[in-house]
Formats: C-alpha cells, structure tokens, sequence
C-alpha cells in the first residue's frame, strides 16, 4: 500500500521537510565501558517540533555533513518552521514523551490561529489606545 505524502502546514504543497526547533530533550544517563564503569553520558535524542514543511516556508538553520559509509552518509539540514524562526533551542529542558506531545499541539494550535489571522476570517483585538490619544 502507497503511504500518502503530507502536506505542508501553512500551504498545499508536499512537505520534504520537518521542523527540527528542540522542544525538549529525553531523561539521559550515562554509558558503561567494558569494565563496568560508567563514564562518559548518553547522546540525549530531543524532542523536535517536527511540523511538516515546504522548502519556501522553513528557514534554513545550518547543515550537517554525516560521515559514513556509501548508503549512510550524505548531507542533512537543520530547517525551522515560521514559529521557530527567531527562537533560540540551545537550551531544551529535559521534558518526557506527553510534555513533547502536548508542546506540538499548542505549537501546531498557534500556527493555525496565526494563519486564520492573515487570511482575515479572525479578527484581531483592537490595539489599546496610549494615554496621550484618550482625550
């Protein structure tokens, strides 16, 4: 059975890319060498936003040369979605499995608020007025 390509969020397009913002990072711990002793910490894997993607709606953060052998190696990219565009994930907390989930819903929920916005079917609230314009 043929797996159907997704759609990008904010448009109809296929989506090649997933947002790689870090939400959060999983519990880690440490490795044991051959004697038993435990030394150096586990790679921790982070949670990702992974909102699918359009080339022209993510932001190219940076690439990745991965050094291996023939069918394994090759280049990736680390691509943000607009939500993530001026956020900083240099500082993911450690969050578990739920905390992850419920951090791309409310990710996903913003998008989507934010996008019915621009195309003016919801209005937004009215700007508060300064002091000086009052009277």
């Amino acid at each position: 059975m043929r797996q159907e390509q997704q759609q990008c969020f904010y448009c109809s397009r296929p989506a090649t890319l997933l947002c790689d913002f870090r939400l959060g990072r999983r519990p880690g711990g440490y490795v044991a060498d051959r004697q038993g002793n435990y030394s150096a910490p586990k790679l921790d894997v982070p949670y990702t936003c992974d909102m699918p993607l359009c080339r022209d709606h993510a932001e190219l953060r940076g690439q990745l040369h991965i050094k291996a052998k023939a069918p394994l190696g090759g280049f990736d990219t680390f691509d943000f979605c607009p939500e993530h565009t001026r956020s900083d994930d240099t500082k993911a907390e450690i969050v578990g499995e739920d905390e992850a989930e419920r951090l791309r819903r409310a990710v996903r929920a913003l998008a989507n608020r934010r996008l019915i916005r621009e195309r003016g079917v919801l209005l937004s609230p009215a700007a508060v007025p300064r002091q000086g314009e009052l009277f």
